[in-house]
């Protein structure tokens, strides 16, 4: 699948087939799509933007630190943002919050992979 970028950062045709398709996102396209800007960003930056996009695309995204953490058992976001997690200890606040749009994106991702939907139709 060769992706090129497009005017106004629309998808190109071939991702929009993979979606009618029903084709996820795996490691090896979210790869593809952080190689095409090398020419852009250098080999550094493809690598971290690789990077940041599979956690975005294929992980938790900004929780990904603390799912890694080990001895960390829950996460949890409050309405206002923070993010709270679980060593074993009980809750306790990170000291960082998650912006309302990665926590829509997030919400929304992990509801399609249950296999359910989730959005202003179906809050």
């Amino acid at each position: 699948m060769s992706v090129q970028p497009r005017p106004g950062g629309s998808l190109t045709p071939a991702v929009w087939q993979r979606v009618r398709d029903g084709i996820g996102p795996d490691r090896a396209a979210v790869a593809e799509v952080a190689t095409q800007e090398r020419g852009a960003l250098g080999a550094h930056r493809v690598a971290e933007t690789r990077s940041a996009l599979a956690s975005r695309v294929l992980g938790a995204g900004p929780l990904d630190p603390w799912l890694a953490e080990p001895g960390v058992t829950d996460i949890a976001v409050n309405g206002d943002g923070r993010i709270w997690v679980d060593r074993g200890h009980g809750m306790e606040w990170v000291g960082e919050r998650l912006d309302a749009d990665d926590a829509r994106g997030l919400a929304v991702r992990l509801a399609g992979i249950a296999g359910r939907r989730l959005d202003e139709s179906k809050p």
